[in-house]
């Protein structure tokens, strides 16, 4: 079994370190491999750092001099990450006992880049998060569709992206990547954009329902920015994703119908769609310039053979779509 590193980002979360460390203790107890757990702290202004060293002392911690956001701190982390596979767990997830030791074995597959498990909701309720199920809305892609396997004997299934709240990746290849991109900080569609680019270099991201874990959504973000702000940047990441990632007619088409969004900064300039519109005019030159670095790399797939793909191996699948 390859051996483990988890690394835990976090901003501000020290009562949630406190309450799911232990968790993730617990699920290390059932292996059989060599492993190690990292705080990446991202300045934070609680006294994170302090409960680390004096109540987790065989956390290995990792301070930030500047504050980087999800992607530029995970980033950091993953530097000092000794681990051929690396769990990437965010602060306010419970594992289940089990999350690892079915996780781990699909990471033999060299073929494979990532697996991440069921998401629950930490408390009553039904499941949050599955696999991802492309699907197209004219010239975008909606990633929001999740699919839950309804038949027994398959194990594991294609998955658009595996959800940031709780992956375990190949750490040669997330790092022969570049890791997460650094331009969607300070948070949302890391996990997307990392996978896409995973699968257009022929890696696949794959959802293993049996492993859960428990997620209180939003925790931490909720706490450092305004609803219209955080809606905003998501909107935001999604222009740059499809920017990023579009290919053939449909970027053509995706591109002429961001004509139609110039006006909307102007007539509704307090909007969410107006404040994401503008921050993704900032960005967009280096999006083109992210575009045009992958699309330099020999045998890169486009987005569309993926989509085909995806939806080829789970055809015939009895599914749950929600």
């Amino acid at each position: 079994m390859k051996s483990l590193s988890i690394l835990i980002p976090n901003y501000n979360g020290a009562e949630l370190l406190k309450e799911n460390l232990p968790y993730a203790f617990r699920a290390l107890d059932k292996l059989d491999c060599k492993y190690q757990i990292l705080v990446a702290d991202d300045c934070s202004k609680d006294d994170s750092c302090q409960i680390l060293e004096l109540q987790f002392p065989q956390v290995r911690l990792i301070k930030g001099d500047k504050n980087l956001g999800f992607a530029g701190n995970c980033n950091r982390g993953f530097a000092a990450c000794e681990g051929e596979t690396v769990l990437i767990l965010n602060s306010d997830v419970k594992l289940s006992p089990e999350y690892l030791s079915i996780l781990l074995p699909f990471m033999e597959d060299d073929s494979v880049f990532g697996v991440s498990g069921s998401i629950m909701p930490d408390g009553p309720g039904e499941i949050m998060d599955a696999g991802k199920f492309p699907v197209w809305k004219g010239s975008m892609l909606n990633t929001t569709t999740n699919f839950l396997p309804l038949e027994s004997g398959q194990t594991a299934f294609p998955s658009l992206f595996l959800s940031g709240a709780a992956s375990l990746v190949n750490a040669s290849k997330f790092r022969q990547m570049g890791g997460f991109l650094e331009l969607l900080n300070p948070y949302y569609f890391e996990d997307a954009e990392v996978c896409l680019h995973a699968w257009r270099r022929g890696w696949k991201s794959l959802y293993v329902p049996q492993a859960k874990c428990h997620h209180r959504i939003s925790s931490t973000i909720g706490k450092t920015a305004s609803p219209v702000s955080v809606a905003a940047v998501a909107r935001r990441n999604k222009l740059l994703l499809h920017e990023i990632h579009l290919d053939g007619w449909r970027k053509i088409w995706w591109r002429f119908l961001l004509l139609f969004q110039y006006p909307l900064m102007y007539l509704f300039p307090n909007s969410k769609n107006a404040m994401a519109f503008r921050q993704f005019l900032d960005r967009r030159e280096q999006a083109i310039e992210r575009r045009h670095q992958l699309e330099s790399i020999p045998g890169m797939l486009g987005l569309s053979e993926i989509v085909e793909v995806i939806q080829a191996e789970l055809k015939g699948k009895i599914l749950r779509y929600f």
